[in-house]
C-alpha cells in the first residue's frame, strides 16, 4: 500500500430534521422568523427533533487500499459514502479528496432510463471528466466489458438488473478514476460476470487505485479488503483489521437475533485487547500446537499428515462444548474444519475445567502460509450453537513443497 492519502474525513456528521406532522414542519418554518424580528425573544422554538444519521466519524484511505465499510441497516454506510462522494453536505466534519472519484451508489444511479446504454455511457464518462476524443477510445472497451451487445442502443429501462449493473460498472473502471466508491452495487450480476469484476478490481488496485466497498458479504469484505470500518446507529465502533471488523459485526447481529428470540445469550464482547477473540467468557482457550512424526514444528510438507492439540479451560456452567478448529489460507478463506462435536470426540474435563482435544488432517494445500481459527461452542438449547470464545490466527503455519527444496529451484 502506498503512503498517499486519497481520501481524509475527519468528524463527518449528518443530522435530519424529524417532524411528527407536516403541521411541525410549517410551524418550523414560520415560528423562527418571527421570533427572530422580536427582541424580547428567548431563543428559537425547535418544532422536529435531531436524528443523527453520522456522528464524527473519521477515516482515511490510501492509494492501492481497498477498504469494506460495514453494518446494518441504517447505521450510516450509504450516508458516509454520499458525503466522501460530494452528494451530500455534511452537517459537521472535514472531508478532503484527491484525484478521480467513481462512484456506484446503488443500481442505476446516475443512469436516465430513457436514454439508450450508448447514450447513458457517453453522458457518465463525460459527467467525470473525460473528453470526447477519450470516450471515444474508450467507449468499445466498456461495451465489450459490460456484455451487453445489441441492446447498447436501446433504452436502458429495457434492461436487467444485471444487465445495468455490467454497464454502470464498467464505466466505472474504465474512466481511469484514482477512487472507486461502491455501494452494495456488486452484489447484481452472474458469478461469471463478479469474478471478471474482481480480476479488474485487483489489476487496478496493482495500479494505486483505492476502493471503497459496502457490502453485507463478510466473505468479499474478508477476502477483498485490507481495512474494515464498522457502523453503528452513525458511529464508526471499529476501523483496522477485516476480519476483526468482521467477527464483531457477525458478533452483534447474532446477539440482536437471539435477543429477538428471547434467548439470554452474551455474544458481544472482545476478550483481549488485540481485539482478536470474542465469545460469551465462558471458556478459554490456552493454547495449540501442531506436529507431525511426533515433532513439533510450523512448517510441513505437502500431502503430511498434521496433528493439532489444542488446550482449553470450560466452565462448568457450559451445557455441551465443542472445540472447533479451521484452517484458514493468508486471505481469510476457510481450506478445511473441524470440531470434536461432529467427530463424536468427548472432551474430558480434569477438576479445574481443563480440557484437552486432538485434531488432524492431512496438508494437501498448496504451498504458502496459512493459519488456524479456533473456537470453543456450546449447544444449550439443542441445535442453537452459542460462541464461548473465537481466537482469529491463533497459529500460523506454512506449507512447503519438496521440489522448492532442490538445488536451483
Amino acid at each position: 500500500m502506498c503512503s498517499e492519502r486519497l481520501i481524509h474525513v475527519r468528524g463527518a456528521s449528518k443530522c435530519y430534521p424529524v417532524f411528527a406532522s407536516p403541521r411541525d414542519r410549517l410551524k418550523q418554518m414560520i415560528v423562527p422568523r418571527i421570533q427572530r424580528l422580536n427582541p424580547f425573544s428567548s431563543g428559537a422554538t425547535r418544532f422536529y427533533r435531531e436524528f443523527w444519521a453520522l456522528r464524527d466519524v473519521s477515516l482515511d484511505v490510501f492509494k492501492g487500499e481497498m477498504v469494506g465499510v460495514i453494518g446494518r441497516n441504517g447505521s450510516g454506510k450509504s450516508t458516509l459514502l454520499q458525503i466522501i462522494c460530494g452528494t451530500l453536505e455534511p452537517t459537521g466534519g472535514e472531508v478532503v479528496r484527491k484525484g478521480r472519484i467513481a462512484a456506484l451508489l446503488e443500481l442505476g444511479a446516475g443512469f436516465n432510463p430513457e436514454f439508450s446504454g450508448r447514450e447513458n455511457v457517453l453522458m457518465n464518462a463525460a459527467i467525470l471528466g473525460l473528453s470526447e476524443a477519450e470516450i471515444a477510445g474508450k467507449f468499445d472497451e466498456i461495451v465489450a466489458f459490460s456484455e451487453v451487445g445489441d441492446f447498447i442502443d436501446r433504452p436502458v429501462k429495457t434492461y436487467s438488473s444485471g444487465m445495468f449493473m455490467r454497464l454502470a460498472f464498467s464505466v466505472a473502471v474504465s474512466v481511469e478514476p484514482d477512487i472507486v466508491i461502491v455501494d452494495e452495487a456488486l452484489s447484481v450480476g452472474d458469478i461469471g460476470f463478479a469474478m471478471k469484476c474482481m480480476q479488474r478490481i485487483e489489476e487496478m488496485r496493482n495500479r494505486g487505485v483505492a476502493f471503497l466497498l459496502v457490502t453485507h458479504d463478510m466473505n468479499l469484505v474478508r477476502s477483498m479488503c485490507s481495512r474494515a470500518l464498522y457502523l453503528r446507529e452513525g458511529r464508526c465502533v471499529y476501523d483496522g483489521d477485516a476480519e476483526t471488523a468482521t467477527e464483531m459485526f457477525l458478533m452483534d447481529t447474532r446477539g440482536a437475533q437471539a435477543e429477538t428470540l428471547g434467548q439470554q445469550m452474551a455474544f458481544q464482547k472482545p476478550l483481549h485487547e488485540d481485539g482478536m477473540a470474542f465469545g460469551t467468557g465462558q471458556g478459554r482457550l490456552l493454547g495449540v500446537s501442531l506436529s507431525a512424526g511426533g515433532e513439533h514444528r510450523a512448517w510441513f510438507h505437502h500431502g503430511e499428515r498434521v496433528r493439532v492439540e489444542v488446550e482449553a479451560w470450560l466452565s462448568a456452567q457450559l451445557h455441551r462444548p465443542a472445540l472447533a478448529m479451521a484452517v484458514r489460507d493468508s486471505r481469510g478463506h476457510v481450506i478445511c474444519g473441524l470440531d470434536s462435536r461432529r467427530a463424536k470426540t468427548d472432551l474430558t474435563v480434569d477438576g479445574s475445567g481443563r480440557v484437552c482435544c486432538r485434531f488432524s488432517f492431512d496438508a494437501l494445500m498448496l504451498p504458502g502460509v496459512y493459519n488456524l481459527a479456533l473456537r470453543i461452542l456450546d449447544f444449550p438449547f439443542g441445535g442453537v450453537e452459542v460462541l464461548v470464545e473465537k481466537q482469529l490466527r491463533a497459529i500460523e503455519f506454512e506449507i512447503i513443497d519438496d521440489a522448492s527444496l532442490l538445488p536451483g529451484a
